[in-house]
């Protein structure tokens, strides 16, 4: 704002120019932030990676995952088998111990497409329907081995019955009032954004939120993937699936007049 007001008082105004020194003055913060915390990584551990968390995710998730979807072996012999790959991290640098992580991880995504494809839907399937009753539960302390979606699939419609409405049906009643909570939700967000968008907002905050979803939704998706990771973006589905239930009723109500 000080760099607008000054170059407006000179005199010289020019939008594409002033546009371009605003841009660089918003993003310099950022830029010596991620720059500066980059520079201390590679000083301390000898890797200039911004964090190393993705590093130990790739060698201890997402190898695993795709090994053991592909010899059809339990998940944790996969993850041991994939430790053997890997140097021991007190006798190495943590900087090459972290770049082997890297590499192994994306060995196993490149050699294997197809599985790496499988559990990348699986997770976003997760993320988007997951009901997400487990993590309550277990916030709650309320032990539970399977939830009524993943028995859904797994159990016959009778054993299925008697499991969740005859031996809990209030955890089976949550997690479809859960369910339907989001359904509702999604139901409004497809019409809000769809088809409310050309009217109340420029087509930029579309664009930024519509991103910032799709954005986070790339990244949570995996073979570690939870109900909770949408808890980032869901307010911002729910902005949208106000919208549109809001020009659904005020459009049904018209009607009735």
């Amino acid at each position: 704002r000080f760099v607008r007001v000054r170059w407006s008082r000179s005199g010289r105004r020019r939008p594409g120019k002033e546009a371009v020194l605003s841009l660089a003055f918003f993003l310099l913060p950022g830029l010596v932030l991620t720059g500066g915390w980059r520079l201390h990584n590679y000083l301390v551990s000898g890797d200039g990676s911004f964090c190393q968390v993705e590093d130990y995710y790739l060698s201890c998730y997402w190898a695993p995952a795709i090994l053991s979807l592909h010899e059809g072996m339990p998940r944790e012999q996969a993850r041991q088998q994939i430790a053997g790959q890997l140097p021991e991290i007190s006798r190495v640098p943590p900087g090459e111990y972290y770049r082997r992580c890297r590499s192994v991880g994306w060995e196993y995504i490149r050699r294997y497409p197809r599985e790496t494809a499988r559990i990348y839907l699986a997770g976003l399937g997760k993320v988007l329907l997951g009901p997400g009753e487990p993590d309550l539960l277990e916030f709650l302390g309320i032990p539970t081995r399977t939830s009524p979606m993943g028995d859904l699939l797994r159990l016959s419609p009778r054993a299925f019955l008697h499991e969740w409405l005859g031996h809990k049906p209030g955890i089976l009643a949550a997690s479809l009032f859960s369910l339907l909570l989001l359904l509702f939700c999604y139901v409004g967000w497809v019409r809000g954004f769809f088809l409310e968008r050309s009217g109340k907002f420029p087509a930029a905050v579309h664009w930024l939120l519509g991103g910032t979803i799709v954005y986070f939704l790339l990244l949570s998706a995996g073979p570690n993937s939870y109900a909770r990771f949408r808890v980032p973006f869901l307010p911002l589905l729910a902005v949208y699936a106000g919208l549109g239930w809001e020009a659904f009723f005020r459009r049904y109500w018209a009607r009735e007049k």
